[in-house]
């Protein structure tokens, strides 16, 4: 029988499933931790501080992979570039 006001024990599964997939696939970690902050906040259960954790891995890590995307393409343009400022004599 469970009792008036006591507390959920229960964890919620889109908190824990929020922090793994932000680890492996950090975009996708985003709205399952969104998804999993309403579900807590409605139902009372237990795993807010899971989907908080969740959310900031997997934004931090997005940051970081745009980050490395934007310096990746700026290195690959740039060799682009100053490949084409190499006269056609040094490639002889």
């Amino acid at each position: 029988m469970s009792r008036v006001g006591a507390p959920a024990t229960r964890v919620n599964s889109f908190a824990v499933l929020s922090l793994i997939v932000a680890a492996i696939l950090a975009p996708a970690g985003i709205p399952l931790a969104v998804i999993a902050l309403r579900q807590i906040k409605r139902t009372g259960e237990r795993g807010r501080e899971i989907a908080l954790v969740g959310l900031w891995v997997g934004i931090v890590l997005t940051v970081i992979y745009l980050l490395a995307f934007a310096f990746v393409a700026f290195v690959v343009g740039w060799s682009f570039w100053f490949i084409g400022e190499i006269p056609e004599e040094a490639w002889q």
